[in-house]
């Protein structure tokens, strides 16, 4: 699924603008009334009201709803890659000049774990399955135990 603001050049997509991630998957909804399996892989980055508003409306569908979260090892520990530097938004284009103090990287510590715990408890209250995946992670771990763990795949 794409932004409405993105664009393609080169058979490349260019990521550019904010997706309205509740309409869109309220419009999928809407355009395919048939119960199904609906795998959301996203950074979900955005206010979770805005993913839940979504997800409801594929439930509202009897679908089943997979909120696949690819999260990068930079956003769980911003340290790891910068401490200072100026981060552009992609969504934006803003700008904005940043030095990491550890005051800084506390109050990151703290709106990050208000996100993760905001998006599990919309998945818990919606009867999605949300499950997170960081981009340093195995991914065959993550195929072969985290997602059987939660009942999303079998163990063979």
């Amino acid at each position: 699924m794409r932004g409405s603001a993105e664009q393609e050049a080169g058979g490349q997509a260019i990521p550019s603008g904010r997706l309205g991630l509740g309409a869109a998957l309220e419009t999928y909804a809407r355009e395919h009334p048939r119960p199904g399996l609906a795998i959301l892989v996203s950074d979900l980055m955005m206010e979770p009201a805005h993913v839940e508003r979504g997800v409801l409306a594929l439930r509202a569908r009897r679908s089943e709803v997979l909120l696949l979260h690819v999260i990068g090892a930079g956003e769980l520990d911003p340290g790891r890659e910068f401490t200072r530097g100026v981060l552009t938004d992609v969504e934006t284009g803003a700008t904005h000049p940043i030095v990491l103090t550890p005051a800084a990287r506390a109050r990151y510590r703290e709106l990050l774990a208000e996100h993760l715990g905001a998006l599990a408890a919309l998945a818990e209250h919606t009867g999605a399955v949300y499950a997170r995946l960081a981009t340093d992670a195995s991914v065959r771990e993550f195929l072969s135990v985290e997602l059987p763990r939660l009942g999303v795949l079998g163990r063979r």
